[in-house]
């Protein structure tokens, strides 16, 4: 009775301490202007006496998707688990979080990247105004250093026109807003800008237009 009471507590002894040993668990990156991915990796070994089982995987984020070689690692073993961040659209500070589950307790790892505006509007917003100025600009700067291709702008409709001016193709580009007619009343609309990155992504941001009577 004695001895299988030995054995058990042994048995969770060796459990409880088979943890993975991390190289590290926090990964940053700067990528550049319309880079599609950023792939991390963080590589661990098993520096306990027991094997250890890698139960289940699972980020913060759909856009974050971590993934192993295998499941079970023996005492002394390798491994590297990779993490794959879509960037899209996103821009600014992302912080993703993965989680690793294993038969011995849970690791958190963690995605930093900080993402550059790919597209620079400016203004965001055109406000047009009765007996005021009937055409304005909004400037477009891309700011990867590849050029992008396929720019192009949705039609607007009533009582707006849009025109693309390219200023230097593949970077810079203006579009010329005019109010062609004063509306009864308050008029929005949105501008969509396609674009196709350097990788092939193809892109759609927005700008605003306001006509107050």
């Amino acid at each position: 009775m004695k001895t299988a009471a030995l054995l058990g507590f042994l048995s969770f002894a060796l459990t409880a301490s088979a943890q993975l040993t991390w190289e590290r668990t926090r990964a940053e990156f700067f990528p550049a202007p319309g880079e599609p991915t950023v792939v991390a990796t963080y590589a661990f070994t098993n520096r306990s006496a027991a094997t250890v089982e890698v139960l289940e995987l699972h980020s913060s984020c759909g856009c974050t998707v971590p993934t192993l070689e295998k499941r079970r690692y023996a005492p002394g073993e390798s491994g590297v688990l990779t993490a794959v961040f879509t960037i899209e659209s996103r821009e600014g500070l992302q912080k993703k979080l993965i989680g690793v589950q294993t038969d011995a307790g849970e690791t958190t790892l963690e995605l930093i990247a900080h993402v550059p505006v790919r597209l620079a509007i400016e203004p965001r917003m055109l406000v047009f105004r009765a007996g005021g100025e009937r055409t304005q600009t909004v400037r477009l700067k891309f700011q990867s250093n590849a050029p992008v291709r396929d720019v192009a702008i949705a039609n607007v409709g009533a009582p707006f026109r849009a025109e693309l001016v390219p200023v230097r193709d593949g970077h810079d580009y203006e579009v010329r807003v005019t109010a062609a007619s004063a509306p009864a009343g308050e008029v929005t609309a949105t501008v969509v800008v396609r674009s196709v990155g350097a990788s092939g992504a193809e892109y759609f941001d927005s700008f605003f237009l306001r006509h107050l009577p």
